[in-house]
């Protein structure tokens, strides 16, 4: 019986509501509240929306029409700001692109008091599923999946969370706003989350969420706080600030050589992405952060005059982004991809095939386990070869043999490494003195000048070859 009176209720509000749709809409005019003209230019309106959104923050402004006035300054920069949507507004007098004789479409779906209501509105406990929007319900967070899934991935791509609910009133007028968002920042790979507090109540706890609608960022497995204006610039420009600082370095005429040489210290192959605009475009950030540990990433402004030598050297064409890899050899690009709209899915692909040196040098298990993984029933054998060396004058003619080898032979059948002995003792000693019934086979050589894998036996320092799959 509550139910149906409940029900009931529902139905008389939404019929109150629609019939006050065509005077609230008429009322409503972003022109008006912003207080610009027609022509205004986006700087104009942008710099009216700053000073406006400031003075009527409901956290800062007391007066009870505060929030009120907030979420219709909001909702009048969402419209103007947005090419599609302003022009809606001027031909029909709405911002979405269907209409009927100016009165709407679909339905029920305008802006009224404080809230952009909407259909979605009236899902309740009772209808789909919980009340939930159908389009959130792939994003649904739970507690365990939040700890054991999104915190360690959020050390390789960052993750915009939403916090609602199903009797959030509030939350219905940024839902546009979040479903574009979320439809732009998933094709750059971001993660994306959905906290409802009424079934995720330990989780909202656990992220600090005390109120709905909220966002907040997760990152390194660090949680923080979106604090504007709901606005899908806002929103980029807030997963943008979650990555670290200087992910990517700016790469001009006088530094690239300094840039390139690093290669020896950082023991990592280096990228630089070329393109035409001024800062580094989100999707390359992504990138460097997902492969922070294995690439170092520097950025070419075709722009600047102060980048034309590098363009003449590499011979790049400025009509498509062009992305080059070096690895030991700084004057030669080991590989390079040039793409007009260049995907996600091209560029990982691109990283993933050269994200380590020709003979990189092991510094941890991780790496090893990476270029050497062991297996021991495989029709066909691979081998990692690695050189015990260390970094005095009198190892470098060795040193330099085995990097011409392992240069002379990029096949999938060898892969090469060294370490420095003083360094790496531990792991040295394993090579060495390992007593196990399978132990690596061991050679001890002289260093000599190497150009093929057939010379390598009799001339190398020491020799491990260890079988591995790739």
């Amino acid at each position: 019986m509550r139910m149906v009176v409940l029900l009931l209720s529902v139905m008389m509000v939404y019929v109150v509501l629609m019939d006050a749709t065509v005077e609230s809409t008429a009322e409503f005019d972003p022109y008006k509240v912003l207080g610009v003209t027609r022509s205004a230019s986006q700087a104009e309106i942008k710099k009216v929306y700053k000073r406006l959104a400031k003075e009527w923050h409901p956290d800062k402004n007391k007066n009870p029409e505060a929030e009120d006035m907030f979420i219709k300054i909001t909702k009048s920069y969402e419209i103007l700001t947005n090419e599609e949507k302003r022009a809606n507004y001027d031909r029909y007098g709405q911002a979405d692109s269907t209409h009927t004789n100016g009165r709407g479409h679909h339905g029920f779906r305008h802006f009224h008091g404080n809230f952009y209501f909407d259909e979605s509105f009236f899902h309740f406990p009772f209808n789909n599923k919980g009340g939930r929007d159908f389009a959130d319900s792939k994003y649904t967070l739970h507690f365990n999946q939040y700890i054991n899934e999104v915190v360690p991935d959020s050390f390789k791509r960052p993750y915009l969370i939403k916090i609602t609910s199903d009797w959030c009133f509030s939350c219905i007028h940024i839902e546009p706003v979040w479903k574009e968002t979320v439809q732009e920042l998933e094709t750059l790979g971001i993660g994306i989350g959905v906290v409802d507090v009424g079934y995720e109540q330990r989780l909202a706890n656990h992220l600090g969420a005390h109120q709905t609608p909220s966002f907040l960022g997760v990152v390194n497995g660090k949680v923080a706080f979106f604090h504007y204006a709901v606005v899908k610039g806002h929103l980029m420009q807030f997963v943008e600030d979650l990555l670290p600082q200087r992910l990517v370095e700016k790469v001009t005429d006088k530094n690239n050589q300094e840039f390139l040489k690093s290669w020896h210290e950082l023991n990592k192959p280096h990228v630089l992405l070329f393109d035409q605009v001024p800062s580094v475009p989100l999707l390359y950030k992504l990138t460097a952060f997902a492969y922070k540990d294995y690439v170092q990433f520097g950025y070419v402004d075709q722009g600047l005059s102060e980048t034309t030598d590098l363009l003449r050297k590499f011979n790049i064409n400025t009509y498509a982004p062009t992305m080059l890899v070096f690895k030991e050899d700084v004057e030669k690009p080991a590989d390079i991809i040039q793409a007009k709209g260049m995907k996600k899915q091209i560029i990982d692909e691109f990283i993933s095939n050269n994200k380590f040196l020709l003979a990189p040098r092991l510094v941890n298990q991780k790496l090893f386990d990476e270029l050497c993984p062991v297996k021991q029933f495989h029709r066909r054998r691979k081998y990692c070869i690695l050189l015990i060396t260390g970094e005095e004058e009198s190892f470098a003619t060795g040193n330099e043999a085995f990097l011409s080898l392992a240069s002379a032979n990029t096949n999938d059948v060898l892969r090469f490494a060294y370490v420095y002995q003083r360094r790496q003792q531990p792991l040295c000693d394993v090579f060495l003195k390992n007593k196990d019934s399978t132990p690596p086979q061991v050679n001890l050589m002289m260093p000599n000048a190497l150009t093929n894998v057939n010379e390598l036996l009799p001339h190398l320092n020491v020799l491990l070859a260890i079988p591995y799959q790739k």
